[in-house]
């Protein structure tokens, strides 16, 4: 598998597994119920995989378009455009899709996945870099 794809898996599947599996694991710990039959709805599969899945491929495609050479730059350019993209996704759900509380919603999910996708995003600048 090349660097470019393993980028893009390593940047989409770190927020997936994230909500997947550290959500619900973190509900239990705290004596929370966790009903798993809402989390694999498959309109919340689809929302979750959308804003997972749009950073990782525009940013995948932006990172390579970059030259980059030093590895501090390519994580930091990498964490960057996750942050856009993050903000780009929420933008579009609030704008074509809201409503006042699925624009809460949208905003905490944007900020629960905020940091997955950043260190996603950083990964793959590091493998970016690695690749020149």
């Amino acid at each position: 598998m090349t660097l470019k794809y393993k980028a893009f898996v390593v940047w989409f599947g770190l927020p997936y597994l994230l909500f997947l599996l550290v959500v619900p694991l973190l509900m239990w710990l705290h004596g929370k119920p966790v009903d798993l039959s809402s989390e694999l709805n498959w309109k919340r599969q689809a929302l979750i995989i959308s804003i997972c899945a749009v950073p990782a491929a525009l940013g995948t495609a932006i990172l390579w378009l970059l030259p980059i050479r030093r590895a501090a730059v390519g994580i930091l350019s990498g964490a960057v455009i996750a942050i856009l993209g993050i903000l780009i996704w929420a933008w579009v759900q609030v704008r074509f899709f809201g409503g006042f509380e699925r624009n809460a919603g949208t905003y905490v999910l944007a900020m629960l996945l905020l940091v997955p996708e950043c260190l996603g995003g950083g990964f793959a600048g590091f493998l970016r870099s690695r690749g020149q």
